[in-house]
């Protein structure tokens, strides 16, 4: 695990949450890294610290200086009591910081719980249990196929250009009752799955970018491409799943 990929967890880590094999892991990188455990740290003394000062009140000069100091932001030399307007800012600051917090503590749970899915279903698509509606190995037949079975829009999938060999398509209903368009191959011999949603019956994940989360021996990269949200899982890692998330829906469709 790289430090960027263990701080991307570090959320669920310090809520005793995510899967037992993930928690290892990161114990393993925080055991072996200097600078995450740091880092880690860090976090959770800023949090502690913010929120024992937001639920005390009295929001004083002298509060705030002991919260700067015990996360570490001010050194005890500058403890001096000189900026009775910037207590507001900081109260002020605190709100929003605590706010982002919990909202991006939602926002991974609710995104991880979307992942788990995703790498279900893909589990059952390994192990045979799923097989392809439609078989093909033509990203064009793929295409024709999915336009005629979703109600929303579905994009080309990814060419032979990304190593990406498509062996068939189909639909199916996730555990919400949302229904998904699916488009199976393989990338190097490994079994890759691209789900695509409709982006408007889709909430709770992340607004911009990709993102990536492990879910047992599967990588999971996700995000919202044009009206879609795609989810691209397999047993690989997650620069190659990213790059098919890039190739989705990026040449002329016919």
């Amino acid at each position: 695990m790289t430090c960027t990929e263990a701080r991307q967890y570090w959320m669920l880590f310090l809520d005793r949450e995510g899967d037992s094999e993930l928690r290892l892991r990161l114990q393993d990188h925080l055991g072996t890294c200097p600078v995450c455990a740091k880092w880690f740290a860090e976090q959770e003394r800023l949090e502690q610290e913010i929120k024992q000062c937001l639920s005390a009140g009295g929001l004083t000069s002298k509060l705030w200086d002991r919260v700067l100091y015990k996360a570490g932001i001010r050194s005890g030399q500058a403890r001096r009591r000189r900026w009775p307007i910037a207590v507001g800012v900081l109260a002020a600051a605190a709100m929003v910081l605590l706010a982002l917090l919990i909202v991006q503590r939602n926002r991974h749970v609710a995104s991880t719980e979307f992942a788990r899915d995703a790498a279900e279903w893909h589990e059952h698509r390994v192990r045979g249990d799923v097989q392809p509606e439609f078989v093909s190995t033509s990203d064009q037949e793929v295409d024709r196929y999915l336009k005629d079975k979703v109600p929303f829009r579905v994009h080309c999938p990814p060419r032979t250009d990304v190593n990406f060999k498509v062996q068939g398509a189909g639909v199916f209903f996730m555990k919400d009752r949302r229904q998904a368009a699916y488009i199976v191959g393989h990338v190097a011999q490994v079994p890759v799955s691209i789900l695509v949603l409709d982006r408007a019956k889709v909430t709770g994940l992340p607004a911009e970018g990709f993102h990536h989360s492990r879910e047992g021996t599967y990588q999971v990269t996700y995000g919202t491409i044009a009206d879609n949200v795609v989810v691209v899982v397999g047993e690989t890692t997650p620069d190659v799943l990213e790059r098919l998330l890039h190739a989705y829906g990026s040449y002329h469709e016919g």
